[in-house]
C-alpha cells in the first residue's frame, strides 16, 4: 500500500512539472486584439522570422499583460500562424487582399520560401530589376541609337532604281493576293492552334496553355518558321502539327497566287523600258498607273 502510495505521489508530481513546462513553453500573441496561443517550440522551429527568433520577438513583449501584442491585420495572422504549425504550409485568406498579405509576410520575415509559395499560387512572376548606369551621362547613350534613322536616307536612292519602283509596283497590285493569303492563314493559324490546344489541354507539361499562345504557334508553324520555344508533346498533338506544316506549305506555295506575282513582275520587267520612256517625255505619267493587258502596256 505504501509503494502504491508513493507511486502515485510520484506520479502527481510528474503531472505538475510537465504542466508547469507547458505553462512556461506556451506564449500569447495579441494581434489587434485578437488573442491567440500557441507554444514557443512551434515557433522557434523558423528561427530566423520575427516570431521565431526571442531577441527580435521581445521588443512587442507586454509585461503587464505577459504577451506580445502585434498591430497587425487579424485576418492575415491565422494563416501566418498555421505556416509555423504546419512547418512550412502558406495560403492566402479568400478575403484577404494580396497586396496586404504580402505586407504581412514582410513585417514578420518569413522568408524566400514563404514568398515563392505566394508567387506559385497566385500566379506571379518576379519583376527582373534593371540597373542603369551610374554615370548619368551613360543613361543617354540608348539616345544614340536615333543616329540609325540616318539610314533611311538610302530609299532616296530606290527612286532611281528602275527595277526597285517595278517591284513596288508589282506588290501594289498583288495586294488583293497577299491579303487573300494573310486572312487564310490567320484563320488556318487559329483553328490548328485551337485544335492543339484542345489536345494538350489534358497535359500539364504542354506549353499551349493558351487559346493566343496556340495561334502563335499555329503562325510559326505554317510559316515553316519553327522557333521551337512552343511545341505540342501529345502523339495526337504532334500529328496536328505536321497536318499544320504541311497545310502552311501547300497554302503559301499556292500555284495561282505565285503565278499571278509572277506574271505581274515579268509584264511590268518587259514593259518598264517603254513605261519609263514615256515619263522622260510628258514628265507627269506616274509608273503606278501604267498597267498592262496581255503583254503591252497600257497607259490610264
Amino acid at each position: 500500500m505504501r509503494d502504491l502510495s508513493h507511486q502515485q505521489i510520484l506520479e502527481a508530481e510528474r503531472q505538475k512539472v510537465s504542466m508547469y513546462l507547458s505553462l512556461q513553453n506556451r506564449i500569447i500573441i495579441n494581434i489587434s486584439g485578437v488573442r491567440f496561443e500557441t507554444y514557443k517550440s512551434t515557433l522557434e522551429a523558423y528561427p530566423n522570422t520575427l516570431l521565431g527568433n526571442a531577441e527580435r520577438r521581445k521588443y512587442y513583449y507586454d509585461n503587464i499583460l505577459d504577451e506580445y501584442f502585434f498591430d497587425r491585420h487579424r485576418g492575415c495572422f491565422e494563416a501566418i500562424l498555421y505556416y509555423y504549425q504546419s512547418k512550412g504550409r502558406l495560403r492566402r485568406p479568400n478575403l484577404v487582399p494580396l497586396d496586404t498579405f504580402l505586407e504581412e509576410i514582410t513585417f514578420f520575415d518569413l522568408g524566400q520560401d514563404a514568398f515563392a509559395q505566394v508567387r506559385k499560387d497566385e500566379n506571379l512572376k518576379e519583376v527582373e530589376k534593371t540597373q542603369l548606369p551610374r554615370n548619368r551621362c551613360r543613361r543617354f547613350a540608348l539616345l544614340r541609337v536615333l543616329r540609325c534613322a540616318r539610314i533611311f536616307k538610302f530609299y532616296r536612292v530606290f527612286k532611281n532604281i528602275k527595277t526597285m519602283r517595278v517591284l513596288v509596283v508589282t506588290v501594289k497590285e498583288s495586294m488583293p493576293d497577299f491579303l487573300v493569303l494573310a486572312v487564310t492563314l490567320m484563320l488556318m493559324a487559329f483553328l490548328f492552334g485551337t485544335a492543339a490546344y484542345l489536345i494538350e489541354g489534358t497535359n500539364d507539361n504542354s506549353a499551349l496553355d493558351s487559346i493566343p499562345k496556340a495561334t502563335y504557334w499555329g503562325i510559326v508553324t505554317l510559316t515553316s518558321v519553327g522557333y521551337g520555344d512552343i511545341v505540342p508533346v501529345t502523339a495526337l498533338g504532334r500529328l496536328t502539327a505536321i497536318i499544320c506544316a504541311l497545310s502552311g506549305v501547300g497554302t503559301i506555295e499556292r500555284k495561282r497566287l505565285n503565278d499571278n506575282v509572277t506574271t505581274t513582275y515579268t509584264g511590268f520587267i518587259a514593259q518598264h523600258g517603254r513605261a519609263f520612256q514615256l515619263v522622260e517625255r510628258f514628265g507627269c505619267i506616274n509608273l503606278a498607273e501604267q498597267k498592262f493587258d496581255n503583254g503591252k502596256l497600257i497607259s490610264l
